[in-house]
């Protein structure tokens, strides 16, 4: 169906510009109403996270060295933390802001939502939206990240002295590990939240659509009924997975180098990891799959009629001694539209009662998958893991 106008007065719908932390971002001059400016905010939370924390080791002289443990610059996972994921957290806001936005025109637009659910969609995006700005939420997510920030430093899962750890007994941290404790991993942690947040909100805004009434089309080219352009924004959100798998590998890997773990110790946790990754990127869309197990029923049982009505009436006309028509048979347009009519109900018999194919669930196995590659190389010579991949992938 041809997208219509949206008409005036329809909400609009995003999940990012809005909310206490937006609006602080904002004063600060950090993005502009018009701008996430997101390469800018990386680099600045990234610098304020990282940079004292080296400054800081470098003046009490833990940066290199520490004797019989961990340095500041032998730590893999607190850079991987504040230069790769949390950097990663913030360019993925363009992208989620921009394709659910998309998404979220498109329903309005395309006539997938009939007239009788816009004022459903339309109570669902102002209480995605209103979800968003809450201040309840920010302070519990600031909480949490506080909380995170107090166990980080004070339960360490290495079993040796660390960079932030005092250098004198009448300290209860270094100075880098307040600023790790207290700023550091906090902004880490409430950015994280954050995204972790609005994936919540992204799914419940769809578990609200699947219950609207939908003018679904069996014989759609998606393949999904004319759901398919949710993947649009579903897809961006897979970023959310790589900085696990990221912050998973990096968490490893000091394991593996600085406390004696073997890789393969870690391989049902990483297992685990996958298959929960897999399944929560799928929950989201499963709720529409009651309704295109009814929609392809349905549309079967119709265009079989509509077939079986077409073909009768082909077979009397072309096929039936005595029944032929006298019209020439070269170029009749008859032949094309049997055709036709095979390929839509072939359309409908193809129909998936899943919104994606099942290719477009290695989207969120490769984000967490990729990562932990580093790790297969620890075990495994690079030529024997390029052999394994190909193999599985062809």
């Amino acid at each position: 169906m041809k997208d219509q106008p949206i008409e005036p007065g329809r909400p609009e719908f995003s999940l990012i510009r809005g909310g206490p932390w937006y609006r602080l971002q904002l004063w600060l001059r950090l993005l502009r109403p018009d701008s996430l400016q997101v390469g800018k905010r990386a680099a600045f939370f990234a610098l304020l996270a990282w940079a004292p924390l080296a400054a800081l080791t470098m003046k009490s002289g833990t940066a290199y060295a520490v004797a019989g443990g961990l340095s500041f610059f032998q730590d893999i996972a607190v850079h991987v933390r504040f230069l790769v994921a949390l950097p990663i957290l913030i360019i993925a806001e363009a992208p989620i802001d921009r394709y659910t936005g998309v998404v979220v025109e498109h329903l309005q637009r395309s006539g997938v939502v009939g007239p009788s659910g816009r004022d459903q969609l339309d109570r669902a995006i102002r209480s995605t939206t209103g979800m968003r700005d809450s201040w309840i939420v920010a302070i519990v997510l600031i909480v949490l990240a506080f909380l995170g920030g107090w166990s980080r430093v004070t339960h360490s899962a290495l079993q040796l002295k660390t960079w932030y750890e005092p250098s004198g007994a009448d300290q209860a941290l270094s100075p880098a590990g307040y600023w790790l404790g207290f700023v550091a991993t906090p902004l880490f942690v409430s950015v994280l939240l954050r995204s972790l947040w609005r994936f919540g909100l992204w799914s419940r805004f769809l578990f609200s659509l699947s219950r609207i009434r939908l003018e679904l089309s069996p014989a759609h080219p998606d393949r999904a009924g004319g759901l398919g352009g949710l993947q649009v924004g579903h897809q961006p959100f897979a970023a959310i997975y790589f900085v696990l798998g990221v912050m998973f590998s990096a968490t490893i890997a000091n394991q593996v180098l600085y406390n004696g773990a073997q890789i393969l110790d870690f391989k049902m946790l990483a297992a685990s990891l996958i298959v929960c990754v897999v399944v929560s990127y799928a929950m989201p869309l499963l709720a529409f799959t009651p309704k295109l197990i009814t929609c392809k029923r349905v549309g079967i049982l119709e265009y079989e009629s509509l077939s079986g009505e077409y073909t009768r009436g082909f077979d009397q006309k072309w096929i039936r001694s005595g029944a032929r028509s006298s019209e020439p048979l070269l170029g009749t347009s008859d032949i094309q539209s049997l055709a036709d009519i095979g390929n839509a109900f072939e359309r409908v018999d193809t129909m998936r009662t899943f919104v994606v194919p099942a290719k477009g669930l290695m989207v969120p196995v490769l984000a967490v998958g990729v990562p932990l590659l580093p790790l297969a190389l620890m075990v495994m010579p690079l030529e024997d893991l390029v052999k394994l991949l190909l193999k599985a992938l062809v």
